[in-house]
């Protein structure tokens, strides 16, 4: 705002004269930081809009000719009923016949939740013994009883390798196996992309150590690596495409 009633003009001071009934004094030495004073005041012969501009807004004052914010030829505040920023604030009280409506929704939706779970439970259920059985359709009965005795089972890779596909989820859980003897030599983890059941993705690591077990090593991770083993192929992990259905964990 301006710091003087010249550089506002002596029509505008009129305007705001007539609308808030100030005596035309009071606008003839504000400065920067005067605003909210000036907003706010009541000296002078008429009272400045009734009531500081936060009290009148917080008024209790009611009226039985209307309920104005202000009524500028009056200089008065009416508020219909208590005060604005009480009302604003004021506690929400719950009828019976909200509250039980509220737990009917909350009944409905815990319900639909649990329904929702159970389902998906059982369709992961359903899936995961369709994949059992058809990775028991793809071992012999030896493979099949270490599979289920001991956790894992055996396979010989495409190169004449020995790996050991252990059941512990799908990550880090193929094993590159000595010719003779139990500990192992590499862990490698390769398996195919997205939420398939365990003995799906088993059989699909399975088929690929069978069918090229180089290009198993070149796109899987090492988890593992015996002190003094050497890679099993010169490229390992070096090009993650090279079986395409697979996916490689990040390093």
């Amino acid at each position: 705002m301006a710091a003087s009633s010249a550089a506002l003009g002596d029509a505008a001071l009129a305007e705001l004269a007539a609308v808030l009934p100030l005596k035309q004094e009071a606008f003839t030495s504000w400065s920067p930081g005067q605003t909210w004073f000036a907003w706010c005041s009541t000296t002078g012969t008429t009272v400045t809009m009734g009531d500081a501009s936060w009290a009148a807004w917080n008024s209790a004052v009611t009226s039985t000719t209307g309920s104005l914010a202000y009524n500028y030829a009056t200089n008065a505040v009416y508020v219909s009923s208590g005060t604005q920023w009480v009302q604003w604030n004021s506690g929400y009280q719950e009828t019976e016949d909200q509250r039980a409506e509220r737990e009917r929704q909350a009944a409905e939706e815990n319900a639909r939740w649990a329904a929702e779970q159970e389902a998906a439970q059982r369709e992961r259920a359903e899936s995961g013994a369709r994949a059992r059985e058809l990775l028991r359709s793809l071992l012999s009965d030896a493979q099949w009883a270490s599979y289920q005795g001991n956790g894992w089972f055996e396979v010989k890779g495409s190169s004449g390798r020995r790996w050991r596909i252990r059941d512990r989820g799908q990550s880090g859980n193929v094993d590159l196996m000595p010719e003779a003897g139990e500990e192992r030599d590499v862990t490698y983890c390769a398996h195919p992309p997205g939420c398939l059941p365990d003995a799906d993705a088993h059989a699909a690591q399975m088929l690929a150590l069978v069918t090229d077990d180089e290009a198993f090593v070149r796109v899987a991770n090492v988890h593992y690596r015996r002190p003094g083993r050497p890679a099993a192929v010169p490229q390992e992990r070096a090009h993650v495409g090279a079986v395409p259905w697979f996916q490689a964990e990040a390093a």
